[in-house]
């Protein structure tokens, strides 16, 4: 339940991700897999402007689970939450997802 909202999908033989530096430098990304768990790192340098982009979660709804042995499923909106010097500046929902109870 902890990654709800948070989770992605792969298309194999599709680019399902890509963006643009738009940084004067170069970046560095570092990413690793562990436990079924892809994490990625984004490095360069700090400038005064900055801002901090997060995803936050909401569970709109509970789906009860269909049998005692199942899980609960739930409908989960997700929002992009970017931040400046620790103020919300923009909050935009960019999904909502189902996931279904067993």
């Amino acid at each position: 339940m902890l990654n709800l909202g948070k989770d992605a999908t792969v298309v194999y033989g599709s680019q399902d991700f890509k963006f643009k530096n738009s940084r004067n430098y170069p970046i560095k990304i570092v990413s690793s897999v562990s436990g079924g768990v892809a994490s990625i790192s984004v490095y360069g340098l700090k400038t005064d402007n900055e801002y901090d982009v997060s995803i936050e979660t909401n569970i709109i709804k509970t789906i009860p689970r269909k049998t005692l042995s199942g899980s609960n499923g739930y409908v989960v909106d997700s929002y992009r939450v970017t931040k400046q010097n620790g103020e919300v500046i923009r909050r935009e929902k960019i999904a909502r997802d189902t996931y279904s109870s067993h």
